[in-house]
């Protein structure tokens, strides 16, 4: 049994509080650059910050919640509901990394972040990387995640159809409800 298996609950608890504080310190520290010294506003970009900061708890309750009704409720498979919140803690692992590879960019790059208030492509990090690249990364980086899902579901001996459409259909019906209220 791996160690990680043993301490589920740490490792979960310990892999959401990451992600929640990466993606505050991010909005904190971008936000910082605004120009406007109003108090109102500030308490407003404050405020916002703190709401941007709780969309990865629900990123990860989402997953957690539809990857465990689907095998549990459609599949009707002996699942646990902390086996797929282990699961999905666990896959999110690269993306944490990854908010902490741009904060680490925008921190030691205090120019590039200057420059976006100018324009978001002419921004240059680590690497020489740019925004569009970031954005790379970043869909590279979620498409890792959801393999590493697949993966995780198969090694608790979960067939790899039922893995596949536990795992990306609850996001494809998001990505194809937010396109049509986009439409409308």
């Amino acid at each position: 049994m791996s160690l990680l298996y043993k301490f589920k609950f740490p490792v979960t608890l310990t892999v959401i509080v990451l992600y929640i504080v990466s993606t505050y310190c991010i909005a904190d520290y971008v936000t910082s650059f605004s120009l406007i010294d109003n108090e109102i506003f500030s308490s407003i970009f404050m405020a916002s910050n703190i709401l941007f900061s709780l969309s990865p708890l629900v990123i990860f309750l989402f997953l957690c919640y539809s990857q465990y009704l689907i095998l549990h409720d459609i599949f009707e498979l002996p699942i646990k509901f902390n086996e797929a919140a282990f699961i999905t803690s666990k896959a999110l692992i690269p993306v944490v990394l990854s908010l902490y590879f741009v904060w680490y960019n925008y921190i030691t790059f205090p120019n590039s972040v200057k420059e976006l208030n100018q324009g978001f492509s002419s921004a240059q990090f680590l690497f020489g990387l740019t925004i569009n690249d970031l954005k790379i990364i970043n869909n590279s980086i979620w498409i890792i995640t959801y393999f590493i899902m697949i993966i995780s579901w198969m090694h608790n001996r979960i067939p790899f159809f039922k893995s596949i459409i536990a795992t990306l259909l609850p996001t494809f019906l998001l990505i194809i409800f937010a396109s049509i209220l986009r439409i409308w």
